[in-house]
């Protein structure tokens, strides 16, 4: 915008503003753009330079105020488009990075809890293996098997599991989880979450 003086622009600005307020106007954020496009016959920069600030004080005349929001907005209508698209551009990329933020707190949630249902699972199929092996006496081999994976589910360590725990009220005693793995509860659930949440009982 350098069609003429900054000052000479204020100038403008403020008298447009003060013609449709009666309230005399000494400070206000305005974003001010014009924009327009030429043929020019001229390669001189004097010339081309000349020629496009007699074509944006053309385009001034016609500039619009849009009092929306703040700040007020000046401008030719693509110049005022323009922003408008700005804006949205904004917008958008407010929303993708919340919306990135959410999808990265599902997906670390959604690591954590599988690693916790694995070991679950396992403590309920051995539940049903010692049925058959004490019930209806017709235990597998295979059965044995998983009656010895999940004791080790349910007696065996399992810090990503157990950190659950304190991440989510259940447990208040830090200094129990501590001592136990030598390190605190949230310090596990920042490795796991960077390293995709290792399987649990290691």
């Amino acid at each position: 915008m350098a069609f003429q003086g900054y000052a000479e622009l204020q100038d403008r600005i403020r008298a447009q503003l003060q013609q449709q307020h009666s309230s005399s106007i000494e400070q206000i954020q305005v974003e001010a753009i014009l924009f327009s496009d030429m043929t020019s016959e001229s390669l001189n920069d004097e010339t081309l330079s000349r020629e496009c600030r007699e074509l944006l004080d053309n385009e001034a005349k016609d500039a619009e105020i849009i009092r929306d929001d703040e700040p007020v907005r000046w401008g030719n209508h693509k110049g005022l488009t323009i922003l408008e698209k700005l804006e949205k551009v904004d917008d958008l990329a407010a929303e993708s990075a919340t919306l990135k933020a959410t999808v990265d707190r599902v997906t670390d949630e959604l690591a954590l809890v599988k690693a916790s249902s694995d070991g679950y699972l396992q403590i309920r199929n051995r539940f049903v293996a010692v049925y058959r092996r004490q019930v209806l006496k017709d235990a597998t081999p295979d059965d044995r098997g998983l009656v010895d994976v999940g004791n080790g589910a349910a007696h065996d360590g399992d810090p990503v599991t157990d950190a659950l725990l304190y991440q989510r009220g259940i447990r208040s005693d830090d200094r129990t989880y501590a001592s136990l793995y030598g390190i605190t509860w949230a310090k596990v659930l920042s490795c796991s979450k960077l390293s995709g949440v290792g399987a649990p009982n290691t």
